[in-house]
């Protein structure tokens, strides 16, 4: 079966995964057809993949007010 990497448009979660707006995933094709044309996903260029190698990113600012508010 062909693999296709695609870029989530939306979040996703199921019983042992979640996947964020955003990243890129590797999918089979009818799957990767499907995401598309639902508008819930994009095709990924072999380019882009090479820029997304740093992986999700994550959200660390804010940490410090939440730590003032708590005591």
């Amino acid at each position: 079966m062909t693999q296709v990497k695609i870029r989530l448009k939306t979040h996703r979660a199921g019983v042992r995964f979640s996947q964020a707006a955003g990243e890129i995933i590797t999918v089979d094709k009818e799957t990767a057809k499907r995401m598309i044309d639902s508008d819930q996903a994009e095709k990924v260029t072999k380019a882009q993949t090479r820029r997304n190698t740093a992986g999700p990113e994550t959200a660390t600012a804010g940490a410090r007010e939440t730590r003032d508010l708590i005591g």
